[in-house]
């Protein structure tokens, strides 16, 4: 029997040259690509856990802050509002936290009742903003008032904790 050799010197050369690049390309991609896969993995497992922690430490905030508001406590006001706040209150009228607190202290206005519906969180890093449904029973001045309004709440994370920096209601129609 014959045996026909199709190798020549040139190819077997460029073979060679072939299987070098083609080894080391998974030697350079691999790990990187492991490393890829790896670090999506463990992303994907610990945003939710942030995101829900974060979720927890702004329900907890809210909490405070509106038990505050319903007893004009104003020393949990002034740790859990943020020093540049701006508030908007339904009928348009903005208040800084100073005026806020005064007006809540003096029984100008008074928040009797706050309950929340529909709402979201969403998280931004050092900031989350918060909207949903609002119902409120407020006193002001000797008018009492029961309704329902559209709110978004800005919250800012400073000095290692969460504060509210912004406040925005629309009132519903009746």
């Amino acid at each position: 029997m014959c045996k026909l050799r199709l190798s020549s010197p040139g190819l077997s050369r460029f073979d060679g040259e072939l299987n070098l690049r083609a080894h080391l390309m998974k030697a350079i991609f691999s790990p990187v690509f492991l490393i890829f896969v790896f670090s999506s993995i463990v992303l994907a497992q610990t945003a939710p856990h942030f995101a829900s922690n974060v979720e927890q430490e702004i329900h907890q905030l809210d909490s405070l802050r509106v038990q505050a508001m319903i007893h004009a406590d104003s020393s949990t006001l002034a740790r859990v509002l943020a020093d540049d706040l701006t508030y908007t209150h339904t009928n348009g009228r903005v208040d800084t936290k100073a005026q806020l607190i005064a007006s809540l202290i003096s029984g100008r206005l008074k928040y009797e009742a706050i309950s929340y519906e529909q709402t979201q969180l969403r998280s931004y890093g050092v900031a989350a903003v918060n909207t949903g449904l609002v119902t409120m029973q407020v006193k002001a001045g000797e008018q009492r008032l029961r309704f329902q309004a559209r709110f978004t709440s800005v919250y800012v994370r400073q000095g290692g904790h969460w504060q509210m920096a912004a406040w925005q209601s629309t009132r519903l129609p009746d």
